[in-house]
């Protein structure tokens, strides 16, 4: 029994991989953050399938910041684990179960100009003048692009969030470390995301679980960058 359903899953494995162009898929992802962003998106590792549990592997993604930010990259993951359901590649489907970001690490940044990287309009087109028009397409494709790609939970494992802010006086710097999230499920864009969290912030520790007030899709239909509001079930002393 054990050695027919490694041969099913080979077969399975290897007829999805008849169809499927991981090379021209690396760079269409990389095409399609880049523009959503309007930040360079690149992936410097390779593309590979693991058996158990069975997943996609993405290695080294970067998501670099635009001139005038100390950190090189806005957003940095070692490695990108995207769980997938065997059954549906029969049918040449492919259904992501979960994804799971790795030794993830997000720089945020306000430079002394007080421009932050995470507004994701500073490029060419504010000097133009065209700043709304590229914030709404910014916010139009990263929506488009979370509701065209469903999956059903969110984790980051071992990550990390660098905030500085170069203002003077006004500015301030925190970190956090050993953070772990879980997020999920998404059943729906009509559901609230249910959330865990937890971290370490100068040797505290940090913890809470709770869920948004409203759901992905009502998220997804506001400005860019989102507004989240959250309830808390459950936080640690520290966090208090």
């Amino acid at each position: 029994i054990i050695a027919g359903v490694v041969v099913v899953v080979i077969l399975i494995l290897a007829l999805w991989l008849k169809f499927t162009n991981v090379v021209q898929y690396k760079f269409a992802i990389g095409e399609q953050i880049s523009a959503a962003t309007g930040y360079p998106f690149v992936i410097e590792g390779d593309i590979g399938i693991k058996l158990l549990p069975l997943s996609v592997s993405i290695k080294e993604l970067h998501l670099r910041n635009p001139a005038g930010f100390e950190a090189r990259d806005f957003l940095y993951v070692q490695e990108c684990r995207v769980g997938v359901k065997l059954m549906p590649l029969i049918a040449r489907n492919f259904v992501v179960k979960d994804i799971t970001l790795k030794d993830l690490v997000m720089n945020l940044e306000r430079n002394s100009s007080g421009q932050a990287n995470w507004d994701f309009d500073i490029s060419e087109t504010r000097l133009s003048g065209n700043q709304d028009n590229a914030r709404s397409a910014n916010k139009a494709l990263i929506a488009q692009m979370i509701l065209d790609f469903p999956f059903s939970y969110l984790k980051a494992n071992n990550g990390s969030v660098t905030y500085f802010d170069k203002r003077g006086m006004g500015g301030g710097v925190f970190n956090l470390q050993e953070m772990e999230l879980n997020a999920g499920p998404f059943l729906s864009p009509r559901e609230r995301l249910k959330f865990a969290f937890t971290a370490k912030m100068n040797k505290l520790p940090i913890k809470m679980s709770g869920y948004t007030t409203e759901s992905l899709g009502q998220i997804l239909d506001s400005n860019w960058p989102y507004e989240v509001q959250l309830h808390f079930i459950e936080t640690s002393p520290s966090l208090r």
